[in-house]
């Protein structure tokens, strides 16, 4: 043992003046033998942190623990190590030195530490944040809602929508909305929906369609709003009173996506052989709309047979 212990304290010391991480890499890459890992533990424990230890000690040695110098840690390595290892939370002198930051980190994983934590009105927007995200049953302990932004509150209701009586809702405008309905949609009772403008309607239509009845202003909505609109929607043509303001294009969109509707456009004419290539290849069937007269230099058979070639070549 001694001629081991020689060689290892002759190593260590070699490794200290350089860099810690070095010993961490000898210890831990498999290069010593479990005799010599412990006389690196007997060796060095009183000069080095527990933290260069703990991941090999507490998961192989932990009859080697006692050999660590707990009074090295500083705050930032209780908390990480407490993290990991609660169970040693006894040795932790350090308590009164963390700092909200030590806290929320600490907590998010083991709340059960919260009755030692005695600086919650130091916690900052971003700890409690952090903290509630995770670990929402601390929410009475914050004192800061008053200064939570939009961009704070979205992601956190996000994850916990039942903090949403902590909001005042005045900071919420129409796309703050619109972004936490697609998110939580459980939470539109919560929605002021007169902060909504009608693009913002629009966009909600488009993707959370079931929020139709709160919506008045469909005679608002252009022709190119109800072209993109049906498009996705088609359930909300008994709505539409904009049919006579399609355009070629609006028509063109529209049938692509939705060619039951072809019945009611007015614009074949309008479109270019271009226009009916691109139309064809996705509703075929909507050739029997297409002159059989020259567009462009090209009748019918050729636009078909142009259709075909971009749809297989």
């Amino acid at each position: 043992m001694k001629e081991i212990e020689k060689k290892i304290w002759k190593q260590f010391c070699k490794c200290k003046n350089e860099e810690e991480e070095t010993l961490k890499n000898l210890l831990f890459n498999g290069a010593l033998t479990q005799e010599e890992f412990e006389c690196v533990v007997y060796c060095t424990g009183p000069l080095c942190s527990p933290s260069l230890f703990y991941p090999v000690l507490f998961q192989k040695h932990p009859h080697l623990i006692e050999r660590c110098n707990w009074d090295i840690l500083n705050n930032v390595e209780w908390r990480n190590l407490l993290m990991e290892y609660p169970q040693f939370a006894d040795k932790c002198d350090k308590w009164e030195q963390f700092n909200a930051e030590d806290w929320a980190t600490l907590l998010r994983r083991r709340p059960h530490f919260s009755g030692k934590c005695n600086i919650w009105e130091s916690f900052s927007v971003h700890d409690w944040c952090s903290l509630l995200a995770e670990q929402p049953q601390f929410a009475d302990k914050c004192n800061r809602w008053d200064e939570f932004n939009r961009s704070q509150w979205s992601p956190l209701l996000n994850r916990q929508p039942q903090l949403l009586n902590k909001l005042d809702r005045n900071k919420f405008n129409g796309e703050d909305c619109f972004f936490l309905l697609l998110k939580q949609p459980q939470l539109a009772d919560g929605c002021d929906w007169n902060k909504l403008n009608l693009q913002t309607w629009f966009r909600l239509l488009l993707q959370l369609p079931q929020f139709a009845d709160k919506f008045n202003q469909w005679d608002e909505f252009t022709g190119d709003n109800w072209s993109v609109l049906l498009s996705g929607q088609p359930q909300f043509a008994n709505k539409c009173n904009k049919w006579d303001e399609f355009d070629e294009l609006d028509w063109w969109f529209l049938l692509i996506h939705q060619p039951q509707f072809s019945y009611r456009c007015d614009k074949w004419d309008n479109f270019d052989a271009e226009d009916w290539a691109e139309l064809l290849i996705k509703q075929p069937q909507l050739s029997v709309y297409c002159d059989t007269a020259v567009i462009h230099g090209e009748g019918k058979a050729e636009l078909l047979k142009n259709a075909q070639n971009r749809l297989w070549g």
